[in-house]
């Protein structure tokens, strides 16, 4: 690891920026990547690089222990037919959403959420948080649309 002190532009009086490139490796051929760290001060450096080695650390040891955060997502999950029917509408509700705001189906919610809608069918904003691949920020832009749909699959059966 090293520490640059950079120059910038120098106005009225100079300032020093501070930044670190650190080349992440573990376990093998899995490479996690490279990592930037820009701070302003060295005590900003100290509690960026602290964070940042912190999850470096996290990112290892999952891969040691063979954990994986999107495991659920992961999981095939089998629909009957009924079920299969509100995953179209789902998928058909993500369609328009695609085409109305020139985006990939993924940065929506990717298939597997999808399925994981369709299997437990929530009613609340909090029971949709709950599933895998589903947080706040893209609950405020489409959880409302997806509940929605949903409750009108629910009500025509």
């Amino acid at each position: 690891m090293e520490i640059i002190n950079k120059e910038s532009e120098r106005h009225v009086h100079s300032t020093e920026k501070y930044s670190v490139v650190i080349k992440q490796t573990a376990k093998g051929f899995f490479y996690l990547g490279p990592l930037r760290i820009d701070a302003n001060t060295l005590a900003e450096m100290k509690t960026s690089l602290n964070i940042a080695l912190t999850m470096i650390t996290k990112k290892i040891e999952n891969l040691n222990t063979g954990k994986n955060n999107k495991q659920d997502l992961k999981q095939e999950i089998s629909l009957n037919p009924e079920e299969n029917k509100l995953y179209e509408h789902l998928r058909h509700l993500r369609t328009e959403l695609i085409v109305k705001e020139n985006i990939s189906a993924y940065m929506i919610f990717h298939d597997s959420v999808l399925k994981h809608l369709t299997k437990q069918r929530p009613k609340t904003k909090e029971e949709m948080l709950a599933i895998p691949g589903i947080a706040d920020k893209k609950f405020e832009q489409y959880g409302e649309m997806f509940l929605i749909k949903i409750r009108e699959f629910e009500k025509n059966k």
